[in-house]
């Protein structure tokens, strides 16, 4: 009987443990972004070396955490009007936690024209930073979608970038996480390419100038069960928007998709 005492109080410590976990913290309670700041760190990778070590980890928008987007954004403008109190229901305290991330960088990696990224800081945003997500297999490029996109009002209305920098992140181990998503780690600076978008509408094609560079150095990496770049756009001038100019946004960042859905037309009048 003893025995059988000291086996249950065992399970119960370890579920105790278990329960206490970053793993079911997360699960209970989901980080909201008026809790953190995001990764002003990316507004100094002008200033760093080729091959020089990248502060951070990374989760792709798969892992269902919204928060996490804030590490990929040097700023963002946040909805208007949402409460900071924390909802106790559960399914309002998930929409809450979205709310609070505004227009973050999770929304320039969805695939959805009609959500963007845009700058949180003052004036139009000259030297803030986002960055996207490229899928190296077999592509050596990647789109970028300027402004905010679906009417062709609101093209015009918000600032968009005109001059980028593009810096190119090269994550060394990359997995897959128990949601699904995937986690950039021991991430490396590469190098910049500038870039001048053209101000007509729609996605715009970039070719990524170290794509052969980068697969060299990652071929046989047994900790990359991936090949991935992260693409950090700095912007550098802009398209003044008529009634939003203070807003710079972005509306996508990727090569997911096939190249014809980058084809279709981002405005309807």
């Amino acid at each position: 009987m003893g025995n059988e005492m000291e086996y249950y109080k065992v399970i119960l410590l370890l579920l105790i443990g278990l329960l206490n976990s970053p793993i079911f913290s997360q699960v209970e309670t989901l980080e909201d972004c008026f809790s953190r700041k995001s990764n002003s760190d990316l507004k100094s990778l002008s200033k760093k070396q080729h091959r020089e070590p990248v502060d951070g980890r990374f989760y792709s928008q798969g892992v269902n955490m919204p928060a996490a987007g804030m590490a990929w954004q040097s700023s963002f403008r946040s909805f208007k009007d949402v409460s900071k109190i924390r909802p106790k229901d559960k399914q309002k305290e998930k929409d809450w936690v979205s709310e609070t991330c505004g227009y973050s960088a999770y929304a320039a990696h969805d695939n959805y024209i009609g959500t963007m990224w845009c700058e949180g800081a003052p004036g139009v945003g000259i030297g803030e930073v986002v960055m996207g997500l490229a899928d190296l297999k077999d592509k050596n490029y990647f789109y970028i979608l300027p402004g905010r996109q679906s009417k062709r009002k609101f093209f015009e209305s918000y600032s968009r970038p005109l001059d980028i920098d593009v810096h190119y992140l090269v994550p060394m181990e990359v997995g897959t996480t128990q949601s699904g998503g995937k986690v950039f780690s021991e991430v490396l600076y590469w190098s910049k390419q500038s870039v001048k978008l053209s101000k007509d509408p729609g996605h715009q094609k970039i070719e990524i100038q170290p794509y052969k560079e980068i697969m060299k150095s990652i071929q046989g990496n047994r900790n990359i069960d991936h090949p991935f770049v992260m693409v950090a756009i700095e912007i550098k001038s802009v398209i003044e928007g008529k009634e939003n100019k203070e807003h710079t946004c972005i509306a996508e960042i990727g090569n997911s998709e096939d190249e014809a859905f980058y084809k279709k037309a981002t405005l309807r009048d």
